[in-house]
Formats: C-alpha cells, structure tokens, sequence
C-alpha cells in the first residue's frame, strides 16, 4: 500500500485481506462478516518514488488463497487522505479513466 508524501505521518492506513478460510485475528475489526477471518498489515512505511508518484510504501502482505471470495479492505480511521495498492509490485498500464484522474490528486493529502 501507498500513501501521498503530501500526507502527515500520522495517516497510516491499515489493510486487511478479509475471507473465508482467513484466521480470525486478535483485534479483529467489527466490519468483519461472522464466519470470515482476517489477517492485518501494519507496521512501518518508507520513502518511495516512482510509477509517477512520491509517497511512502507500507508493508506487505504473502498469502496463498483458497477458494471463495477474498476482500482487501484499507482502514484509515477518521483521518482522510489518499492511499493505492499494488498487487504483486504490478504496474498495468491502462485501468480506468476515474483511475488515472486519481494520480494527480495523489498530490495532495486529501479532499
């Protein structure tokens, strides 16, 4: 996960990959259906330039998945701003207008 430079240190999301056959995690959020588990990422960003963007890049997260329907879902509390995820460090060119509209707010910290 990325998130603006413009950003102050203290907006630093949390992701969770959330889905059936996930271990329920201590400190496991509410927004997580009964019956599903979910693992959080958390820990330290750093300095990232590159892909057109300056920020800072949280950890990661290696999960080998079953089947059923798996979510990624970013908590960021009541602090707004800007923040992507890359799957697999992949850049794929193209995706969708909205999306590329998105790079140049990327900028700023929120709003």
């Amino acid at each position: 996960m990325g998130v603006s430079s413009a950003c102050d240190a203290a907006y630093r999301p949390r992701l969770w990959l959330v889905g059936p056959g996930v271990p329920v995690g201590s400190g496991q959020p509410e927004f997580i259906p009964d019956g599903w588990g979910a693992v959080g990422v958390s820990g330290p960003y750093s300095a990232y330039s590159g892909h057109g963007v300056v920020g800072w890049r949280g950890p990661t997260l290696a999960r080998t998945l079953g089947a059923g329907t798996h979510y990624l879902v970013v908590e960021h509390g009541a602090r707004g701003g800007w923040s992507f995820i890359s799957l697999a460090g992949a850049e794929v060119p193209g995706g969708t207008p909205d999306g590329r509209a998105a790079l140049g707010r990327f900028a700023r910290c929120g709003g």
